[in-house]
């Protein structure tokens, strides 16, 4: 009996620390603005956060805490946000990843790349998988009954897929054209992701909030 409470007891914990296993570190992301042109390359370390304007040279800029879905950053001096701590929580889907801001007292514009420039993870190749050449927008967004995906370029049978944030498919449609009317229909106030994959199989990774 001894045993079997002992056995238990090593499963819980073992299921505990995978609920607060930390999954950023040793990740590296390019980050796009929001004209899905490049910002920057961040690369998580152990409680680092690097950043690089080549792919090539990181320097540190800040550290951060990872807890569950908590994220907690704040700059290394000699920016002007040393004393300022972010926090925000976080989400992975669909090989990106998507900050929601609780706080942020940065006035540089830390929150605005954080939370709403678009993360996209950088694959081993030193490809990603968002195509800025899709040259995409969504407005208005946030939005409370319909948004409006524009296209630089016609579009043929290109996927329009809509989930919410634990990844279950809300919908999905085929669209031609250059602009796409997505209306809120039955779905919650929330975050949800758009993923947009075109017919030579360029994805792009979206995030809407409806309010």
């Amino acid at each position: 009996m001894k045993k079997k409470i002992t056995l238990i007891l090593i499963i819980i914990s073992m299921n505990c620390l995978n609920i607060f296993a930390q999954i950023l570190p040793n990740t590296t992301w390019t980050v796009y603005d929001n004209s899905n042109t490049i910002f920057a390359y961040f690369q998580f370390g152990n409680n680092k956060v690097l950043r690089s304007f080549d792919n090539i040279t990181y320097t540190q800029t800040s550290k951060y805490w990872e807890s569950g879905s908590n994220f907690t950053i704040f700059d290394i001096p000699p920016t002007s946000c040393a004393s300022d701590t972010g926090k925000y929580t976080f989400t992975m889907q669909h090989d990106t990843l998507n900050f929601t801001l609780i706080s942020d007292q940065c006035s540089t514009g830390r929150s605005s790349v954080i939370a709403n420039y678009n993360w996209v993870h950088l694959l081993n190749s030193g490809i990603s998988l968002l195509n800025p050449t899709m040259n995409t927008s969504i407005y208005p967004n946030p939005f409370t009954n319909s948004t409006t995906v524009s296209f630089g370029n016609e579009q043929k049978n290109t996927t329009i897929k809509v989930t919410d944030i634990l990844g279950k498919e809300i919908k999905s449609q085929t669209f031609s054209g250059k602009q796409l009317v997505l209306e809120k229909g039955e779905m919650l106030s929330g975050v949800y992701f758009v993923q947009i994959i075109d017919n030579n199989n360029n994805i792009l990774n979206k995030k809407i909030i409806i309010q």
